[in-house]
């Protein structure tokens, strides 16, 4: 069996798709993005497509934005902002890697 599926992997990687759901999750909250949009009668209902949706693709099409303006600081500051905020994904995979990272080499 390859060494990526076995059971104490499987179980480590989904520990931290935990981990990744519910640090990112929180954050976004707190950030002001809400969970509950209202539908087209006004209702609130909860919704977890703005967290995987707007939430991967908004940073991605900000620095795209930035790259092609050619606005090179602000590119520069986007991108540090987004790999050092949890309310972006991106971030909180980086920092999981780097716990990951840390926790294998502890030998």
């Amino acid at each position: 069996m390859n060494y990526y599926w076995n059971k104490f992997n499987l179980v480590k990687w989904l520990i931290y798709l935990v981990l990744f759901l519910i640090i990112y999750g929180l954050s976004f909250y707190s950030l002001g993005n809400t969970l509950y949009r209202a539908d087209s009668s006004g209702k609130k209902i909860f919704s977890l497509s703005p967290l995987f949706t707007e939430g991967f693709i908004g940073p991605i099409r900000s620095l795209y934005i930035m790259a092609s303006t050619g606005n090179f600081y602000g590119f520069v500051h986007l991108f540090v902002v987004f790999i050092t905020n949890f309310w972006s994904p991106y971030a909180v995979i980086l920092f999981l890697y780097i716990i990951n990272f840390n926790l294998t080499n502890l030998t």
